[in-house]
């Protein structure tokens, strides 16, 4: 049996599924190569699998703080091959989608092993390059990939996220003209409780009119707002646009808005 295709994708990650749909697109014949799961890390043994965990985990933590709000105490354990199963059989049918997708955009999948990416490890970063390859190889439609503010989290409890640059690095770059806004607080979900939670949001700005360049925090929703500052660190906001900007109140997010 004879291949003839236009554009051989290897590796059905992130970055090589969202290439091989951009590149159907185009009305060409593709092939995706790749030995295991459709998915790739993400899916199958990283971000799916990992944020449903954390899911998991969440409801002892919650069951630790109700107590504090009225609710009786309750004694509950985790059924973790119930749990597990769930997870593998939701993982399953993400990967049954992705065949079904690719056969609908005409796409062939070869099974081969293939693995090639060596910039920042994250799925929306991949999916964005492999986008990004397709409408500039086969598009005519030139595109590259902004690195310089990617969002990035640790979904631990409490959740940890980046975007931008550090204090440090903008230090080491911008010199005497940085400024850092820091904030430390507890949320009002643990008001009622002892527990001693803390929220830490942090805003790095340089220059004259204080443009933003960077923001960390550690708390809850952190990878929420964060991404969402990033969309204002890429559109240059300074410490002024931010501070005006009317917030909703009582919620996390106000504290970024009215940072002193």
């Amino acid at each position: 049996m004879s291949y003839n295709y236009e554009l051989l994708i290897i590796g059905a990650g992130s970055g090589g599924l969202a290439a091989a749909k951009r590149a159907a697109a185009y009305d060409i014949n593709v092939a995706v190569v790749e030995k295991e799961s459709l998915g790739g890390t993400c899916v199958n043994r990283g971000c799916i699998p990992k944020k449903l965990m954390v899911y998991a985990a969440d409801f002892a933590l919650q069951d630790q703080l109700a107590t504090s709000y009225g609710w009786s105490e309750c004694q509950r354990q985790i059924n973790w091959s119930q749990f597990l199963s769930k997870v593998h059989h939701h993982i399953d049918k993400l990967n049954q989608s992705y065949l079904q997708t690719l056969e609908e955009a005409g796409i062939d999948p070869i099974f081969v092993i293939g693995d090639c990416t060596n910039r920042i490890p994250l799925t929306p970063v991949a999916i964005a390059e492999g986008q990004a390859v397709v409408d500039t190889a086969i598009g005519n439609q030139p595109q590259s990939v902004n690195y310089d503010s990617v969002p990035s989290a640790v979904f631990t409890r409490p959740e940890a996220a980046t975007v931008g640059m550090t204090q440090s690095k903008a230090l080491q770059k911008f010199g005497d003209s940085v400024r850092c806004y820091r904030t430390e607080f507890k949320p009002m979900l643990y008001s009622l409780s002892e527990q001693d939670e803390k929220v830490m949001i942090k805003l790095i700005a340089e220059g004259e009119n204080q443009r933003i360049v960077g923001a960390q925090m550690v708390g809850e929703h952190a990878a929420d707002i964060i991404q969402t500052l990033a969309v204002a660190i890429r559109q240059g906001v300074n410490k002024q646009e931010l501070n005006a900007t009317i917030c909703i109140h009582p919620t996390i997010g106000e504290e970024v808005l009215t940072l002193e």
